[in-house]
């Protein structure tokens, strides 16, 4: 589940918590229209859902928006290197 969850991190630009519990390997085949492949890309396919409906459809996993914590970078302060 990792690798999954590392996926759809970054195809949702945003960050994704496994609640599912499930440990192991798996194999999965999922088939969803990505968003940036518009019809102007030549790419698009109406037949295929978007990430959001693929995974309840064809894994039986959703995605769930909520709050949490998160880890962040914060960086306060910074300054220019001194010459030697």
């Amino acid at each position: 589940m990792e690798s999954l969850i590392r996926f759809l991190s970054s195809i949702t630009h945003m960050p994704v918590v496994d609640k599912t519990r499930l440990k192991g390997a798996y194999n999965l085949h999922l088939q969803w229209q990505r968003e940036e492949d518009g019809q102007s890309s030549g790419l698009h396919d109406q037949a295929l859902p978007t990430i959001y409906a693929a995974l309840p459809e064809q894994l039986g996993l959703k995605l769930e928006s909520g709050k949490g914590p998160v880890k962040v970078l914060v960086v306060d302060h910074i300054e220019q290197p001194i010459e030697n």
